[in-house]
């Protein structure tokens, strides 16, 4: 046999069973519980953050990226929410990110004591870069709720000549809504 032959053959091969390994494996949850150990704090995320990517060019040593994600926290029966953005370091740490639900802007306060004001020594979510500000806001019901049913997501902060920067991100296509949001909501109860 030729060996050309034998190794496409053993490739196909290999592709089919990877394919079959995919489509078996089950989705993990979209909600992960972590306690945080030295302040027994129980921290619900989901397994990574929503990835907002810049809406215009902003030339090749900005940052193009942005990321946020809901967080419950249960002081022992006592819950609350918030919304944890990552912002690159080329825009504003000063400036407060302001949260768009489909155009409509959400009152989302920022924490102004950092994890330690939320009682955490950890971030809910793992920094995808170890650069940027990280910013925690308050997220009612009624936010968590739009975001959940949203067609697009913005975040918009100043950048470092106070011009404002846009990072959005949009439901998945023929989804209403975005169903890692809904799932979130779902699990914990809303």
């Amino acid at each position: 046999m030729n060996p050309n032959r034998t190794a496409v053959l053993l490739l196909l091969a290999l592709t089919g069973c990877l394919a079959l390994t995919g489509c078996l494996a089950p989705p993990g949850p979209p909600v992960r519980d972590k306690l945080d150990a030295s302040t027994g704090l129980t921290v619900s995320a989901l397994q990574s953050p929503l990835e907002f990517l810049s809406s215009a060019n902003r030339g090749a040593r900005a940052g193009v990226f942005a990321y946020a994600g809901p967080f419950d926290l249960d002081r022992m029966g006592t819950r609350s929410r918030y919304l944890w953005v990552l912002v690159p370091d080329d825009v504003s740490a000063a400036s407060k990110p302001a949260i768009r639900c489909d155009g409509q802007a959400l009152d989302l306060p920022a924490q102004t004591d950092g994890l330690n004001g939320l009682g955490l020594t950890q971030p809910p979510y793992k920094p995808p870069f170890p650069w940027g500000t990280q910013w925690y806001l308050t997220l009612s019901d009624a936010a968590l709720a739009c975001l959940a049913k949203a067609h697009d997501i913005a975040l918009e902060i100043p950048d470092s000549r106070a011009e404002p920067v846009q990072f959005v991100v949009q439901s998945p296509k023929g989804a209403v809504g975005f169903p890692v949001l809904q799932a979130f909501v779902a699990q914990l109860g809303n």
